[in-house]
């Protein structure tokens, strides 16, 4: 991981998880993800605000059924090495003009552990999500989960993690089925 010079990257894990742990956006089958049509557009929108957003690299994703777990990296290069295709997936509406945000990092003069940038990206998947699954009530938990990746080796064993998730459903804090099924599970806050 470069965290030197003008181009920093600052990798964190994202975890998104839905209200209620409701499972919307598919199931898993044989150690595969298999994506509901709300699942579907959950990553039409994923990959839509990432081509939006071009200072944020997503390394890797996953959309579980009820959560989305992510590899970021926050830059202020401009994302010309990008996982995506240049053009974002299409919708009816075409995609608003890149506006661009000037401080795409932490500050230089207040430290700050999350970048502004990736709070926004969080906030406006979200809100997008929600419009678009046209759902009555919430679609997400208020809160979400931010770490910031600090080695090598944990950005390996994250990442690791993050590709082999779909085999290890059964044991997912997330999944409402393991829940039920652990009566000396304590719920967290």
């Amino acid at each position: 991981m470069n965290r030197t010079g003008s181009t920093q990257a600052f990798p964190y894990f994202v975890t998104l998880v839905t209200q209620d742990q409701a499972c919307l956006f598919g199931e898993i089958a044989a150690c595969e993800m298999r994506l509901s049509p709300f699942g579907r557009l959950v990553e039409t929108e994923w990959q839509r605000l990432v081509y939006r957003f071009p200072h944020l690299q997503v390394d890797a994703y996953v959309i579980m059924p009820n959560h989305i777990h992510a590899m970021i990296k926050v830059s202020d290069a401009t994302g010309s090495n990008r996982p995506y295709s240049p053009r974002p997936p299409s919708r009816k509406e075409p995609l608003p003009e890149l506006t661009g945000e000037s401080k795409t990092g932490p500050s230089r003069s207040v430290p700050d552990p999350t970048p502004k940038s990736l709070i926004a990206f969080i906030r406006q998947f979200k809100s997008c999500v929600t419009k678009r699954l046209q759902l009555a009530g919430q679609v997400w938990q208020r809160k979400y989960s931010i770490h910031t990746i600090h080695s090598q080796a944990e950005y390996d064993s994250i990442l690791q993690s993050l590709l082999n998730h779909p085999c290890h459903w059964d044991q997912d804090d997330n999944n409402p089925m393991r829940a039920r099924t652990n009566p000396s599970k304590q719920t967290r806050s």
